[in-house]
């Protein structure tokens, strides 16, 4: 008999981008290339582990994709949060001009596949589509709150 996880990946607190993170990688304003994400993936599930497959990052402005990056996946042990840097490299000019001139809000996505090994035994594969809004980012960050944003699941 197969047991479903108490609280799972998919649960609204699983992904965290975090406020003292989420700042430009130059202090240049204007050299800026790239924006980068600080990311906490937590795992408060007791007896059961998380093995993640590689994790697509995507930002959208206006309906298109303006940045993107992945980060490899990794093995996480129960009752744990794992934390990751992501350096999203810009490529819209239009994006980069709007952060340079004041603020911009943006979204951002993430995409992985997860297996859970429960005790002995792994479960098969589940994907994973996560989303969050972010609004008014400046030059210097942005302040998300003292929790940071969440990233939310996809209903499609």
């Amino acid at each position: 008999m197969k047991k479903k996880p108490q609280k799972d990946s998919s649960d609204q607190k699983a992904f965290h981008v975090h406020p003292s993170d989420t700042k430009n990688s130059t202090t240049d304003h204007h050299n800026i290339t790239s924006v980068r994400l600080g990311i906490e993936i937590s795992n408060p599930n007791k007896g059961m582990s998380i093995y993640y497959s590689d994790i697509y990052f995507t930002m959208n402005h206006n309906g298109i994709v303006v940045a993107k990056n992945s980060t490899p996946g990794f093995y996480q042990p129960c009752k744990n949060d794992t934390t990751r840097a992501v350096e999203m490299k810009l490529a819209d000019l239009q994006f980069l001009q709007q952060i340079i001139g004041g603020n911009v809000s943006f979204k951002i996505g993430l995409e992985t596949t997860v297996q859970y090994r429960i005790f002995k035994w792994k479960t098969k594969h589940h994907k994973m589509d996560y989303e969050a809004y972010v609004y008014n980012v400046t030059v210097n960050g942005t302040d998300l709150g003292q929790n940071g944003t969440v990233l939310k699941k996809t209903v499609f």
